[in-house]
């Protein structure tokens, strides 16, 4: 049963009962647009970062 309050938020946040207490995801949940694999995201901030370094648009 999902409960309310500090300490049931606190359970929650610090010791991982999700199922005991809710977690604030913040505004910026609503800007997740996809969840991908972390080796997709390295592969994809790598290749950024090249065509950046390619194109002048920062140093190394």
């Amino acid at each position: 049963m999902l409960q309310v309050g500090e300490a049931a938020a606190r359970r929650a946040r610090y010791e991982g009962k999700t199922e005991e207490g809710g977690v604030a995801a913040g505004q910026v949940s609503g800007l997740i647009k996809s969840v991908k694999p972390a080796g997709d995201m390295v592969q994809d901030i790598v290749a950024e970062a090249a065509l950046g370094l390619e194109k002048g648009l920062c140093t190394r």
